[in-house]
């Protein structure tokens, strides 16, 4: 694909997840990396287990941080949804359609 916007796949290597939501988040120093994350029709994280939170809660003293030194926070927790007026649920509207989750003991 010439531009980002035209992968099929995408890859990153997550910050952190949180248990409680099924939630990956991602901290971005630069636009492309953020078009990288939601472009894509798939879009595969890679995630360390030592990196796992349990609740949503315990994000804000690493979210802080990041923002702190300029980064941005996404917050990832599977494809969007949204309806249109009739109620057909249309997935992926805004980011990607699959979201997949590898998960190793040590990366």
């Amino acid at each position: 694909p010439s531009a980002i916007g035209e992968a099929e796949v995408s890859v990153g290597a997550a910050e952190l997840g949180i248990a409680e939501s099924g939630t990956i988040v991602y901290f971005a120093r630069a636009a492309v990396e953020e078009a990288a994350i939601f472009a894509s029709k798939t879009h595969i994280s890679i995630l360390n287990l030592e990196r796992i939170l349990e609740s949503p809660s315990e994000l804000e003293r690493e979210a802080e941080s990041a923002l702190a030194r300029g980064l941005s926070v996404f917050l990832l927790t599977g494809p969007s949804c949204t309806a249109d007026v009739e109620g057909e649920i249309i997935r992926g509207v805004h980011g990607s359609q699959n979201l997949h989750v590898i998960l190793l003991e040590e990366v």
